[in-house]
């Protein structure tokens, strides 16, 4: 039988981020992040969860939420270095690092804040653009009055299949162009928007959107208009925050570096010091011929004991081929008939060296057999 392999599916977006920087890792300019947060106003006292789904060096949604007195920050990226780096930061309550489109996941509807700046491109699997299948998936884990920014080219913004789902899942406030020189290279929009109760929109709607696209004015840099209040929202009732794809590497590497997990999982997965005072209970009691080849492999062997219990000693084991003759009645025989029979066994031994002092007070080496 000949063997084949068939390619059924391609998702671009992991090998374009890591790989291929000019496939959308286009950071965001910081003044344009803090001009477009002078659009909000932010609780004094209560808490507000902010979420960005591909943060990347994370800058863009501090900047974004510099003036949010009581801010949460949960950030998800998908690559391995740039998440480690934003765990080193210290100031997130939550780092995720996963393909957002196919790997992240949020139980509930929950976040009251975010920033988006997804990447631009096209997975090629769907035929879909990167900044539709963000807004998408977004929505769902949003509350509902959630405001905030997505920042997406022009030539998406202008697109009927994403002006399609933006306006049934946001209120859309407003609608900017970046200042120059920075659109010139980018071509950079920032969209400002309140998510939706319920779906839906009219082609009234459509068609005021598409207008308003095709004249777009640039984001001022100072903003006193109307403000969109932002909702508060607890950490304490974020119950599932992270990625569905288990990455064994990973896991190892951080529990290996929490020692906070050690009073969970350190005596199910690691290797007490050994004390001959002590008896452990080991996790399947072992019969004698699985004892005896332990002893042939040398396990029990080295050093043992402690210096403050005064048992601290060197302790040996070996194997030795041995011949016995052994007394038996004979099998099938008569009238009491026995044998003698010859049996060719492995003798274990243990020996111990433990220094102990001498009658003269000096110190001596004592060497018992204990086996």
């Amino acid at each position: 039988m000949s063997y084949t392999e068939r390619v059924v599916s391609q998702n671009t977006f992991s090998r374009s981020l890591i790989n291929d920087a000019k496939a959308g890792a286009y950071y965001t300019d910081l003044p344009h992040v803090k001009s477009l947060a002078k659009f909000f106003s932010y609780p004094q006292e209560d808490e507000v969860c902010c979420f960005d789904s591909s943060a990347g060096d994370g800058a863009a949604l501090k900047a974004f939420t510099a003036e949010c007195p009581n801010r949460k920050l949960f950030v998800n990226d998908i690559q391995p270095e740039t998440a480690k780096d934003l765990k080193a930061q210290g100031c997130y309550e939550a780092v995720v690092c996963s393909d957002y489109l196919t790997a992240f996941e949020c139980k509930n509807s929950f976040f009251t804040l975010f920033w988006a700046n997804p990447p631009y491109g096209e997975d090629v699997a769907k035929h879909e653009r990167y900044e539709k299948l963000f807004v998408e998936k977004m929505y769902s884990h949003l509350a509902k009055g959630a405001a905030g920014v997505f920042v997406v080219p022009q030539y998406v913004l202008v697109d009927e299949k994403f002006a399609r789902i933006m306006l049934a899942r946001y209120d859309i406030k407003h609608v900017f162009k970046f200042r120059e020189p920075v659109y010139q290279q980018f071509k950079q929009t920032a969209i400002i928007c309140v998510r939706k109760a319920v779906n839906g929109y009219s082609k009234e709607d459509l068609e005021a959107y598409m207008l308003k696209c095709q004249n777009l004015e640039d984001l001022p840099e100072d903003y006193d208009g109307e403000k969109i209040e932002v909702l508060p929202s607890s950490a304490e009732k974020l119950t599932t925050f992270g990625s569905r794809v288990f990455e064994p590497d990973r896991w190892s590497t951080e529990v290996s570096a929490d020692r906070s997990l050690d009073a969970f999982i350190g005596e199910a997965v690691g290797t007490r010091h050994f004390t001959s005072t002590v008896k452990y209970r080991p996790p399947i009691n072992l019969s004698e011929s699985h004892l005896a080849m332990q002893a042939t492999c040398g396990i029990g062997a080295g050093a043992v004991g402690s210096e403050e219990e005064g048992n601290y000693h060197l302790q040996r084991g070996s194997v030795r081929r041995k011949k016995d003759e052994q007394v038996r009645p004979k099998k099938n025989g008569k009238n009491g008939e026995m044998e003698i029979v010859e049996v060719d066994h492995a003798s274990i031994t243990i020996k111990v060296a433990q220094q102990i002092m001498g009658e003269d007070g000096r110190p001596e080496l004592l060497i018992q057999d204990l086996m």
